[in-house]
């Protein structure tokens, strides 16, 4: 759903429970966010942005949740809708 309503540089969070699907998942979601969405504010800068590594997505565990708990939140930055189109 994501790939299909989001604007170019848009940002993405979704809670999670650790589990062993969780890092592949976020593997599949770096490749639509890559990056910070200042960097993303032309259309020139793309295929930079598809081209340079970057930590764009990752795991967050907020302070408030109990350390015995499994939930986890993925944060991804800079939504490049050019190359959700290329894999559809």
């Amino acid at each position: 759903l994501a790939i299909r309503v989001s604007s170019p540089g848009a940002s993405l969070v979704i809670k999670l429970w650790q589990c062993p699907e969780a890092e592949p998942f976020r593997k599949l979601v770096s490749q639509f966010y890559r990056g910070p969405w200042d960097h993303l504010s032309s259309k020139k800068n793309a295929q930079k942005i598809l081209t340079t590594p970057t930590k764009c997505v990752r795991f967050l565990k907020p302070m408030a949740s109990r350390s015995d708990s499994a939930e986890i939140y993925l944060v991804a930055k800079g939504f490049v809708p050019n190359h959700a189109q290329q894999l559809k």
